[in-house]
């Protein structure tokens, strides 16, 4: 018997997430639903999921799992759409940079037994200056021995938290066990920063009465750090991931603040040599992190070591949970 794994959102992340589970055809069916039908149909034609459906209903009322692989905006109204759909049991997994607030949606919308799992992924480095987050960025290795960060919702069992770390092994990725306001605070840094950095800066030039003749000069630094907002491609979830992320939003946007206002007070004093210095530990951070970024291995990180994939077969859905004994007791339950 199959599991069914349905995709929600066939993006960067949910595409590849179903072309990394293309390899247990035999095991897994790949059901894909996406607000775009020809993305999906797209999606269908590249073999990146087996079947897709036009409504959510038929999506996700046969899912043994279900991923959300949707923009933070979307996550509540999908929830409140599938909850009466899920079968018992079900597994409703979502990838957004914000996990307390989905945490307390999934608490309030799901009906019991059926359980909710977060999961942060980390992306595969040599894919990390491509353009777009669409399913033509959608990579089949993208999260191949990666980190994926895993938040388990206060209601999940044993058996939910083994099906998902087993789920991240089929997707190429280590396992790393988070909370999730130690999540939040992390995907505040380095995601939702970045694109607020970018509005401010875009903001700033271009509301200067100079920006007409200043955007014709405009070259690859103004590009390269406007591009967060530039790629969003949804204004609407970088406002929601924001605003649910509000404390830690806040508090990084200071630490900006006072960053900036340490070099405008070496501009003001004319100290060049504080402001080089500056500069110059700013360029070797971001020199060592992209270093260890490449490199992949972080030696103060607990994840769960080497990946080795399933194997097809009764020993792989012995691993997920889905033996053909616990499929009988349910049966008889």
């Amino acid at each position: 018997m199959t599991i069914q794994i349905t995709i929600i959102g066939l993006g960067q992340i949910g595409a590849s997430a179903g072309l990394a589970l293309s390899d247990y055809e035999d095991d897994i069916l790949r059901v894909g639903h996406d607000k775009d039908p020809l993305v999906a149909r797209k999606a269908k034609q590249e073999g990146m999921i087996d079947k897709m459906t036009l409504t959510l209903s038929n999506a996700v009322q046969d899912a043994d799992a279900v991923l959300l692989a949707i923009p933070a905006h979307e996550i509540r109204p999908t929830l409140e759409h599938i909850a009466q759909d899920l079968k018992e049991d079900a597994i409703v997994i979502d990838t957004a940079p914000m996990k307390r607030v989905v945490e307390k949606w999934a608490d309030e919308l799901l009906p019991p037994k059926r359980y909710y799992v977060g999961l942060a992924p980390v992306i595969n480095s040599d894919y990390l200056q491509e353009f777009g987050f669409g399913i033509e960025a959608a990579r089949k290795d993208l999260f191949d021995e990666m980190l994926m960060a895993l938040i388990t919702g206060p209601k999940a069992s044993t058996q939910t938290v083994n099906f998902v770390t087993s789920f991240i092994k089929l997707l190429g990725a280590k396992t790393l066990f988070v909370g999730a306001a130690e999540m939040d605070g992390l995907m505040t840094t380095t995601h939702v920063m970045p694109h607020l950095v970018a509005a401010a800066l875009v903001s700033a030039a271009v509301t200067k009465p100079g920006w007409r003749d200043a955007q014709k000069f405009a070259g690859r630094a103004f590009a390269q750090v406007s591009e967060p907002i530039g790629l969003s491609g949804s204004p609407e979830a970088l406002a929601s991931m924001t605003i649910h992320n509000g404390d830690n939003a806040e508090r990084i946007i200071d630490d900006v603040i006072y960053a900036l206002q340490n070099m405008q007070q070496a501009i003001r004093e004319k100290d060049e040599e504080a402001l080089d210095e500056y500069l110059q530990e700013a360029y070797k951070s971001r020199r060592r992190w992209w270093v260890d970024r490449e490199d992949g291995e972080w030696s103060d990180t607990k994840a769960s070591g080497e990946v080795s994939k399933p194997e097809r077969g009764s020993l792989f859905k012995r691993l997920l949970g889905f033996d053909d004994s616990r499929r009988k007791r349910a049966n008889d339950d």
